[in-house]
């Protein structure tokens, strides 16, 4: 008898300690579930965060490459402008020099006519004495309507002229403009590239936690 109550007590106290362990499973499960449910939102958050630096990168690479492409775009637009410098300031030298030799033969003009009259009441040039007095005043007629006409000629030239510079000056400050713009973009590509090359490492790592 004194047996069975032995082995009732020690039935009770191994229940007893059954029942506390099963207690203390259940509760390192729940800690264990809540674990998992804190693991799980860590990593959805985690790779939302991962899906938003690839979007962040993917959209970076486009910008840049749109930014690289106007860098190009201005680079044909500065060689047009250049050529179109060169031209107009060939097109310019080419002008100087025509009024130059035109300023230069009205010279000459004005410096003939004296001489010419002074041969025309020269009794003793034979040559001219052949001509009639009306080949003679028209000869000397049209000496000043040339010069007229040169002159008119020449104002047109350096009209001309002036409308060259100011556009050889308007090509000049189109070619700085894109210089500044280009640097500008160029800087903001650097500054692409940078914030890129900062959102890579973050990313690895959230590539090698999943």
């Amino acid at each position: 008898m004194a047996y069975i109550a032995k082995w009732v007590k020690s039935l009770a106290e191994e229940s007893k300690s059954l029942k506390s362990q099963v207690a203390e499973a259940k509760t390192i499960f729940r800690v264990l579930q809540m674990n998992e449910e804190g693991l799980k939102v860590a990593i959805k958050e985690s790779l939302n965060e991962n899906s938003q630096l690839q979007e962040s990168q993917k959209y970076l690479l486009q910008e840049a490459e749109v930014w690289k492409e106007k860098v190009s775009d201005l680079n044909r637009q500065k060689i047009t402008f250049e050529d179109s410098k060169v031209q107009a300031e060939k097109v310019l030298c080419d002008k100087e020099n025509h009024i130059k030799s035109l300023t230069e033969h009205l010279l000459k003009m004005k410096d003939q006519a004296p001489v010419l009259g002074e041969d025309l009441t020269d009794d003793g040039n034979l040559e001219l004495e052949m001509k009639s007095e009306s080949e003679i005043g028209a000869h000397l007629d049209n000496q000043p309507k040339e010069a007229l006409k040169e002159l008119v000629y020449a104002a047109e030239l350096n009209a001309s002229l002036e409308t060259l510079e100011g556009e050889r000056s308007q090509i000049c400050t189109s070619v700085s403009e894109v210089d500044k713009t280009k640097e500008d973009l160029i800087e903001h590509i650097k500054n692409l590239q940078t914030e890129q090359a900062s959102l890579q490492p973050e990313n690895t790592q959230f590539e090698n936690e999943k």
